[in-house]
């Protein structure tokens, strides 16, 4: 799994899909390498990198610093809209909809995020500085 996606870019998919499964989860790792039964990588930290290792199988993520990152180009995008896909459902792959419901979040609202306001503008007539500083104070940002 990567790090951007759907969940606000927090790169949760590949914890949450380690929890399903029941499978250790190796997360935001910008090294990878896969032996005998284990997987291992390094992630970063605050100011350093750590070493992490996973016996496998295993849910790993990946951060864009991961050297082979592999774009899909023009014809591939193009290939991928021809190709079938399935909906399956809960039936379909053997899971009970009462254990799946009391083990899964469920989505019972959504919005649309409101129009953005506009906001202070600063013209600098030789004081910008003297405004700016007196803006983030009355905001309690200073």
């Amino acid at each position: 799994a990567g790090n951007q996606s759907t969940d606000g870019s927090g790169g949760v998919i590949a914890s949450m899909l380690g929890e399903l499964l029941d499978v250790p989860a190796a997360t935001s790792l910008s090294t990878v390498e896969i032996g005998d039964g284990v997987v291992t990588g390094e992630r970063a930290i605050d100011g350093a990198t750590t070493t992490v290792s996973a016996t496998l199988p295993a849910v790993i993520s990946i951060t864009e610093r991961l050297p082979d990152a592999r774009f899909p180009n023009f014809k591939g995008i193009m290939a991928a809209k021809k190709k079938p896909y399935e909906t399956w459902s809960l039936a379909d792959l053997d899971v009970d909809a009462t254990d799946a419901a009391a083990s899964r979040s469920i989505v019972i609202a959504i919005s649309e995020k409101p129009a953005r306001a506009a906001g202070t503008r600063i013209v600098d007539e030789g004081d910008a500085g003297t405004k700016l500083a007196e803006y983030l104070i009355s905001n309690r940002l200073a």
